[in-house]
């Protein structure tokens, strides 16, 4: 079956999107850690999860410019056109997005060839910035004068808090594991304190700004479901309130029950994974209704 490249963009936006998101919550988490072992433990035990991570960035980042172009143009043919792919690279928003991504995405590659001490903080700085590339083009664009930079600047942040929140559960997976033994209770039962206290705030911007977001593009609750952005936007929402739901009781039901409950911690696993299945499916629809248009 032939795949028409507006549904291999958004294939290639699903990759790049979870990927930076995955990369900005694991090491952001990871560096707010009080306990240096237990974050080089984490951070030896996800090392590989993070260069496969950058290398799909660098991967869906490179086949987007001619996606675009094909889109932009008359379909496939138009992908390899170099006049073209010049054209776009240079004179629309979306080339300024893309050249972005390129040099922010080299920037993280290059934090492998540095020391591992400061590898996390090149590659969580990276990660930052290109999510912040994803403002550039797209909805957060469509207004003019302040109201843009504000779109953006809430896109942003809204990305990031949501990007902490699903990146932040991979590690603390790992980290309930190591609560059996006794050499890593303390600094694992502090990991999951911090992640509690920085989760709520990361939560609560999640909430704010996608409210935010939903009213400086539609401008209302998406009530009309027989548009195909305002339905999907909708079923976002649910999804998102679903998660939010999972995190409270994880945090009010399991958490204070972790040290000394073994099933408790066990629980608690199962559904921080329930909860990043949720928060792929989120992103998908995402890479789906950001190219339709709202209204």
């Amino acid at each position: 079956m032939d795949i028409d490249p507006t549904s291999a963009l958004t294939i290639s936006r699903f990759v790049f999107d979870g990927a930076a998101l995955f990369l900005w919550g694991v090491t952001s988490y990871l560096l707010i850690l009080k306990s240096s072992g237990l974050r080089h433990r984490l951070v030896s035990h996800c090392d590989w999860t993070l260069r496969v991570a950058l290398g799909l960035i660098l991967l869906a980042t490179l086949g987007q410019l001619p996606l675009h172009t094909a889109i932009l143009g008359s379909g496939w043919p138009d992908a390899l056109s170099t006049s073209l792919l010049w054209l776009v690279a240079t004179q629309t928003t979306i080339g300024l997005a893309w050249t972005c991504k390129v040099i922010i995405t080299l920037a993280c590659l290059m934090a492998l060839l540095v020391s591992p001490g400061r590898r996390l903080e090149i590659i969580a700085i990276s990660s930052m910035v290109l999510l912040a590339s994803l403002t550039i083009s797209g909805h957060s664009a469509m207004h003019t004068g302040e109201l843009k930079w504000l779109h953006r600047a809430n896109q942003w942040v809204h990305l990031l808090a949501g990007g902490f929140w699903l990146g932040a559960l991979f590690p603390l997976i790992t980290a309930l594991s190591l609560l059996r033994h006794p050499r890593w209770h303390d600094a694992v039962m502090s990991a999951l304190i911090r992640f509690s206290r920085v989760g709520h705030v990361a939560v609560a911007l999640v909430i704010l700004s996608g409210a935010l977001n939903t009213w400086l593009i539609v401008g209302a609750f998406p009530m009309n479901w027989s548009h195909e952005y305002q339905c999907l936007l909708s079923l976002k929402a649910i999804l998102v309130l679903a998660m939010v739901s999972i995190a409270l009781f994880n945090r009010y039901h399991l958490a204070p029950k972790v040290s000394h409950e073994p099933h408790a911690g066990v629980m608690l696993s199962r559904l921080s994974w329930l909860e990043i299945v949720l928060a792929t499916l989120v992103i998908a629809l995402v890479a789906r209704f950001a190219m339709l248009n709202p209204h």
